[in-house]
């Protein structure tokens, strides 16, 4: 049997091994163009900072990063990264995708440091380990170079844990201090970090490992919600589709932890950008499932806590603290994303890792399924080719998707398609009351002016820029475009260069 407390030495080989399967899994996305929001957040460097001043309002201001939706971010670190591998790389899609690719390795090498102090066996550890890091689930959290974010804080949690760990067993303040400082740039990096001071609290408590000091982590959370509410005005976002009813929101809630978990395990329908359907009672399948789920795991928890079962006590704490900030009782900007799960997911693998590591059965399975997934995951990958392929795909799975719509009228106007840029806007503006499903109405107006302003149809341009200016929601762009169909039809001409998207 191999030992259970390896050495330096000895964890070089299973994160060698890490390294080669997970990076050899998500090198076929390597040579993928941008995609998504990668135009506006690199080409357009609306994530880059480009002198000192934009370096230091990063820090007091909102992270602009979605053109058209302003102050519902508060991620100054995510933006330093992207700005420093566009010094490193450019406007090289190659150099943005692999630094993500590298990011997932090595929290997948920090989860196995975490499953080895957790007294996992070390071939057990990277069993589980690798499992995690080709999961089918987490391809878009890894290959989307604008879902940096959900892997950058992954990696700061667990870094943070694992000193933690070390503080636990050491009392050497340097790592308590050097675990606070990587909490603080997970919550810099995507504010779903956040419940990790609960998550420290909880499992000190149960390990008997609790000491003032660890109220230190409390001072974090309290800070960043304070200057969070003064540069943002709010805990959470004014996206008005997730200011609905809150037992509308509640149920669809526990509809989505069930959905989270099954397609954790069974990677069908996977889909970048998928409606999710709003649930108005409890008497549904997917509702009652996650309810009992959501229960259960939380009832075990407490049975867990008070027999001061260790392990159990972090995988479910893990999992269901970090599950909050993605439940949308406080509402974010998706409803449902399959990339947020990338970091509760690994509270999940504990779970499993636990109830099979004592039992050879995980000889045989793990691999096997470890295998499957690696199929599926190379499989899925190739839909993230184009942003054409990608949201076709994501309509297959619910043509209820807004965002898909969108984004192909979007990636179609680049091209130059219009007729096909005009009909998938003209669909992007339709309502759907019954799904949650993140839309621009503000983008699609507008760029349907611009579309029929460059195809000469003035007044059909008229017809799309005046809805935009009645909504409310017009921007410099849509005004500056105004003016020029004003131009174009007091001098009869169209300067089509100046058109704003």
């Amino acid at each position: 049997m191999l030992d259970r407390y390896p050495g330096k030495n000895s964890i070089i080989l299973p994160g060698f091994l890490i390294a080669i399967v997970v990076f050899t899994v998500f090198s076929k996305s390597l040579n993928y163009g941008f995609l998504w929001l990668d135009h506006l957040q690199i080409i357009n460097k609306n994530a880059i900072l480009e002198n000192n001043r934009e370096f230091k309002a990063n820090f007091v201001s909102y992270s602009e990063l979605k053109g058209q939706i302003e102050g519902n971010y508060y991620r100054p670190l995510f933006k330093i990264v992207h700005t420093l591998n566009y010094i490193f790389s450019g406007e090289s899609a190659f150099g943005f995708r692999l630094l993500s690719i590298l990011i997932h390795i090595l929290n997948i090498f920090i989860f196995y440091l975490i499953l080895l102090k957790l007294n996992f066996i070390k071939y057990r550890a990277l069993i589980c380990a690798i499992f995690y890091g080709v999961l089918p689930i987490n391809v878009s959290a890894v290959v989307l170079i604008s879902a940096r974010a959900d892997i950058l804080a992954a990696f700061f949690v667990l870094f943070s844990f694992l000193n933690c760990l070390k503080f636990f067993k050491s009392d050497k303040r340097f790592y308590l201090l050097t675990s606070v400082l990587f909490y603080i740039f997970a919550i810099l990096s995507k504010e779903s970090a956040l419940p990790f001071f609960l998550l420290v609290i909880i499992y000190s408590i149960a390990s008997g490992n609790f000491k003032n000091q660890v109220l230190y982590y409390t001072t974090v959370p309290l800070a960043y919600l304070f200057l969070r509410v003064g540069i943002l005005g709010r805990f959470g976002t004014e996206v008005p589709f997730l200011r609905g009813d809150g037992c509308v929101a509640a149920l669809s809630s526990l509809a989505a932890f069930f959905k989270y978990i099954s397609k954790f395990f069974i990677p069908i329908n996977l889909s970048l950008s998928d409606a999710f359907l709003k649930y108005r009672t409890f008497l549904n399948f997917e509702v009652i499932l996650g309810a009992v789920l959501l229960l259960g795991f939380c009832c075990y928890l407490a049975f867990c806590f008070k027999n001061k079962n260790t392990v159990l006590t972090f995988a479910l704490s893990w999992l269901i603290l970090f599950y909050l900030p993605i439940s949308n009782i406080i509402p974010a900007l998706h409803f449902w994303a399959e990339r947020f799960f990338y970091l509760p997911g690994f509270g999940l693998v504990v779970l499993i890792g636990y109830f099979t590591m004592r039992r050879n059965i995980l000889n045989l399975i793990m691999p096997v399924f470890t295998a499957f997934y690696v199929v599926v995951n190379m499989n899925y990958q190739g839909y993230f080719k184009s942003n054409e392929v990608l949201f076709k795909r994501a309509l297959t799975v619910s043509d209820f998707s807004q965002e898909a719509y969108t984004m192909l009228g979007y990636s179609y106007l680049l091209s130059g398609n219009y007729p096909f840029s005009i009909y998938y806007y003209h669909l992007s503006t339709q309502s759907h009351d019954n799904y949650y499903t993140f839309s621009s109405p503000a983008e699609s107006y507008n760029n349907l002016g611009v579309l029929f302003l460059r195809l000469n149809q003035a007044q059909e341009a008229r017809k799309w820029l005046d809805i935009l200016v009645k909504s409310g929601k017009a921007n410099d762009a849509a005004y500056s475009n105004m003016d020029i169909l004003d131009s174009l039809e007091n001098l009869n001409r169209q300067p089509v260069g100046e058109l704003k998207e």
